[in-house]
């Protein structure tokens, strides 16, 4: 029974590399970039930000689960209305059988709306771009197949495979797009305003090329380009206490799916905030999301509770994931809430 749970998570984890879709990681976790390339320095009275993530699923099935691992560091030049930054991130499957790197270049600008008003906040528009590099590749020694099988047995990793590949690794361009449209405040909230709304609002459009991920050169396995929308606000009520709802919705080839929740935000000290939050990921997971903010540092942990067809297999455990942010500010008097 153990074999054929390890058989059916490997070919689990081989179809999202290959064929179905990107990664999966909570929308409050990620990075701004990775959802939105037109977020690219999208951050105010701010220097710089890194952004470092981690997430394991499946460890609970899989020896060693399905990774991601990635690092975003982008910040603004004002003086000329755009950002830049690098996003890198890296999947692999289980025992390193599998491996998904992807390198991207990000360049975003902005274009002011309306000024501030007051309480209310100015309106932005953002665009942006990445252009960068996608390298697939997989170990055959650390696959198996059905000739290694022996019947009665069970797999065994010492009969050949019977598999020849020619080609184990490519590199492949690839190209993304975003819009963003959102509404910021480069003043601090007062009692006076009673309640603060900063809204936002976006599109990208990922794997523009739609990169073939074959490793066959007579076959044709093109990855589809994924569309995505989200939304979100800030919801500010006092000087101690913020709530973040917001939303995704993406497709990609046969696949769509939405993830929602909100995050709650407790402005402990001038240093530190509490964060608590939850989501929900459609036909997948319930994520609960934990974490403390303290002065340009942000820490989240989240775990994944399965709710898919697999939540009897994984005993409804998914995975963990981590997360390190860091933001270099330069006006602490004006710094946002988060």
């Amino acid at each position: 029974m153990k074999t054929k749970i390890y058989i059916l998570g490997i070919l689990l984890i081989s179809s999202l590399i290959i064929s179905a879709q990107d990664p999966h990681v909570s929308p409050f976790a990620s990075s701004a970039i990775s959802i939105n390339p037109a977020a690219t320095g999208y951050f105010q009275n701010r220097d710089l930000r890194i952004h470092a993530n981690y997430k394991n699923q499946w460890a609970g099935i899989l020896p060693k689960g399905f990774t991601t691992t990635s690092l975003a560091i982008d910040k603004p030049i004002s003086s000329k209305n755009i950002g830049i930054g690098v996003m890198v991130q890296n999947n692999a499957a289980t025992t390193g059988a599998m491996k998904n790197l992807d390198i991207m270049a990000s360049f975003g600008y902005q274009a002011q709306l309306t000024r501030q008003r007051g309480s209310k906040g100015a309106q932005y528009l953002n665009f942006g771009i990445q252009a960068g590099i996608k390298q697939i590749g997989f170990m055959p020694d650390k696959l198996t197949t059905d000739n290694q099988y022996v019947e009665d047995v069970g797999f065994d990793a010492s009969l050949p495979s019977g598999e020849n590949f020619t080609n184990t690794s490519k590199i492949l361009p690839d190209f993304n797009f975003g819009a963003l449209w959102y509404v910021g405040s480069n003043r601090s909230f007062s009692r006076a305003d009673r309640v603060r709304i900063l809204p936002y609002a976006g599109i990208s459009i990922s794997h523009l090329a739609k990169p073939n991920l074959s490793f066959y050169g007579t076959s044709n396995s093109k990855l589809p380009r994924k569309f995505l929308f989200h939304a979100g606000a800030e919801f500010q009520t006092s000087t101690k206490f913020a709530l973040q709802p917001m939303f995704i919705i993406f497709n990609q080839g046969p696949n769509t799916q939405y993830n929602a929740g909100t995050t709650a935000n407790f402005k402990a000290t001038n240093d530190a905030t509490f964060i608590l939050g939850s989501f929900y990921r459609s036909s997948d997971a319930i994520i609960a999301l934990t974490g403390i903010k303290y002065q340009d540092f942000m820490f989240l942990f989240s775990y994944d509770i399965n709710t898919s067809s697999l939540k009897h297999t994984t005993n409804a455990n998914s995975g963990i994931e981590i997360t390190l942010r860091y933001v270099l500010t330069t006006e602490v008097r004006n710094r946002p809430f988060l």
